[in-house]
């Protein structure tokens, strides 16, 4: 199993990790698009940092490989004004629940955008969902993984 390195963005003074590539757009748009690539550790060939500050989201930096020619130039924040949609961001331990299985993390939270601007929040605190049960975890495995129980009836 291989890590993925995912962007992060603070908000709140808090460091969320996020699946969302907000950069996504701006790259695309570019007359002539800059080398880049997917490697076993990024899926875009770049993880890149975030920040929202008086609900506007900025991107902060841009990490890419030694020899890819730079994705960004200049220095600072840059106001994410051609990203529009939802950015799902989580923090915390990896929690399973339900079947079939949901991933979840104490504290999400989704951001909906607008042209750079955060127009809605919802902050998640999901330390009240239950954990995945003994009956969710066994539907969820083939049943080759699972390890066959003694029969009460056979006392050999």
């Amino acid at each position: 199993m291989s890590t993925i390195f995912l962007d992060s963005i603070y908000i709140d003074g808090l460091k969320y990790t996020t699946g969302a590539a907000p950069l996504e757009p701006w790259l695309d748009s570019l007359p002539v698009q800059p080398t880049r690539r997917s490697t076993m550790f990024t899926l875009y060939g770049y993880v890149a940092a975030w920040a929202v500050a008086e609900d506007m989201l900025y991107l902060t930096g841009v990490t890419q490989e030694r020899h890819a020619s730079p994705l960004v130039e200049g220095a600072g924040p840059v106001a994410a004004t051609w990203f529009s949609g939802l950015v799902h961001g989580w923090r915390g331990e990896r929690r399973y629940t339900g079947y079939p299985v949901r991933t979840f993390r104490n504290e999400e939270i989704v951001l909906m955008i607008e042209s750079g601007k955060v127009v809605r929040q919802w902050n998640l605190d999901l330390r009240c969902v239950p954990d995945q049960t003994s009956e969710e975890l066994r539907l969820s495995l083939p049943a080759f993984l699972l390890k066959a129980a003694p029969d009460p009836q056979n006392k050999t």
